[in-house]
């Protein structure tokens, strides 16, 4: 049973990724208010393309198992379109590993060969799983559900590589530009090649700061788009959904602008992970909730234990 807590939800993922989360919220009896605060833009300059054709290109010719490490399932979907139009398929020599369920899903609806985790003892085994349709991710994305035995950030990736010898080892690693560091250093560190593939650049959203406290008058429901500094509180106090440290960075840069800054910083902030949530706090949001991973499976959990 939903209460009055937390039944208003600001969704901040990209907009082609928001579908299926807002509609999970809303079978579950919350209501989404979508104000994406991350653009994903697939690489349409010459230069980039010709860089992506000669990685995919030259893996054929890779030694010591190369693999492939999709960050997201933007990652994928963007890779997917590169490829078909310089008319490349994937190789078969080069196995995927993912991060995050989403990812893996579309990594197994594109059918390109996964690493066998079985190898390794101890590791995970990542596996792909229907999400229920009530129940992302990056990733963080929408299209399975979260499980245990699920790898969702670098980190925990890292952890699980560790039974892998990296010496002499070529990685790709597949990814949009920007982004966090940590997966080529870990891996260079232990002797791997990285290479970095891109496909798509991740960019803030351009909003004018009425445009954007327009949109959180709606999620807040104080019923003016923009109120004078006397204006009464919100309703009730809603819950704000960050799926990485990127979209909280946006996030924030237009809190700081708004006339909503005070009401913002006492709603609920639900993240993937404690270094989100310090970021979260250094930006002055004071209700943070850890989620443990940025699945949609994850983030229903946090706000029906709001409830």
């Amino acid at each position: 049973m939903i209460g009055k807590v937390a039944r208003n939800v600001l969704v901040t993922r990209p907009a082609i990724q928001a579908g299926k989360l807002t509609q999970a919220l809303q079978l579950a009896g919350f209501t989404p208010h979508l104000l994406p605060m991350l653009q994903i833009a697939i690489h349409n300059d010459a230069e980039a393309i010709a860089q992506f054709k000669q990685a995919i290109a030259a893996a054929g010719s890779l030694g010591s198992e190369p693999l492939a490490i999709f960050v997201s399932s933007n990652a994928v979907s963007c890779s997917a379109r590169l490829l078909a139009r310089v008319g490349l398929a994937w190789p078969a020599g080069l196995r995927c590993i993912a991060i995050g369920p989403s990812t893996l899903a579309a990594l197994d609806a594109q059918g390109w060969p996964l690493f066998d985790w079985a190898r390794l003892p101890h590791a995970v085994q990542q596996k792909a799983v229907p999400a229920p349709v009530a129940a992302d991710v990056d990733a963080a994305e929408p299209g399975t559900d979260s499980s245990a035995a699920t790898v969702h950030n670098s980190e925990q990736l890292l952890e699980q590589l560790e039974q892998l010898s990296m010496a002499g080892r070529s990685i790709y690693l597949m990814a949009g530009s920007g982004g966090r560091q940590l997966l080529e250093r870990a891996m260079g560190q232990r002797g791997a090649q990285v290479r970095r593939v891109e496909s798509y650049r991740r960019q803030r959203p351009d909003y004018t700061v009425q445009a954007f406290d327009r949109a959180i008058a709606q999620f807040l429901g104080v019923g003016a788009a923009i109120p004078a500094d006397d204006a009464g509180a919100p309703r009730e106090r809603g819950a704000l959904l960050f799926a990485s440290g990127e979209t909280l960075a946006n996030f924030s840069t237009y809190m700081q602008q708004s006339t909503f800054s005070q009401q913002l910083a006492m709603q609920f902030c639900i993240v993937p992970s404690a270094r989100v949530g310090k970021q979260a706090r250094d930006a002055g949001l004071q209700r943070v909730i850890v989620a443990g991973n940025a699945s949609q499976a994850a983030f229903l959990h946090a706000l029906q234990s709001l409830s």
